[in-house]
């Protein structure tokens, strides 16, 4: 990954947290948060991994983001002074679930 593809996948990081911190209501009951986002190498796409606290809450909030992705987008249009402000795919950040699963493989030994 290229630098210039890391300071736009941080930047989107960083705006998108705000975005949903002041803008969305999260599912009721659920805590969502942006682990990191990966721009492509041409900026003109973005995926942006969610990590949702409860697990089973997973797939109610990822549709809540994608209802409210032409929002999201949007605001981000108008917060970035980017050439091309890359477009959102919203993906389900499962790092937590595999280290979770190593963990009590680990313990179970």
């Amino acid at each position: 990954m290229s630098q210039r593809t890391e300071q736009v996948g941080s930047l989107l990081t960083q705006h998108i947290n705000e975005i949903l911190l002041r803008d969305l209501e999260p599912p009721i009951g659920c805590l969502v948060t942006i682990s990191r986002t990966e721009a492509a190498p041409d900026l003109k796409t973005a995926k942006v991994f969610v990590s949702v606290l409860p697990e089973k809450m997973s797939g109610t909030a990822l549709q809540a983001l994608r209802r409210q992705a032409g929002h999201i987008q949007g605001i981000l249009n108008k917060k970035l002074s980017l050439k091309f402000v890359p477009r959102i795919t919203w993906v389900y950040d499962e790092t937590n679930i595999k280290l979770d699963r190593i963990d009590r493989a680990l313990n179970n030994r």
